[in-house]
């Protein structure tokens, strides 16, 4: 199953640099541990992911 109308998606990179990617935030450094653990992604290349994850999306199918 795919996400409809997933390449129109927004992602607010704010939030992936300042909280998903963040290894000083309160509650975000627990999933930039694992994002930098299992993708190798950072702060550093925040730009990238929400791209690579809204192209996932639109051609892999999702699994329950």
């Amino acid at each position: 199953m795919l996400i409809p109308n997933a390449e129109n998606t927004i992602a607010d990179i704010r939030k992936w640099h300042d909280y998903c990617l963040n290894l000083e935030h309160n509650d975000g450094k627990h999933k930039a541990r694992l994002f930098s653990s299992i993708f190798g992604m950072s702060a550093e290349n925040a730009e990238e992911l929400p791209t690579a994850e809204q192209q996932r999306y639109t051609t892999e199918s999702l699994q329950n």
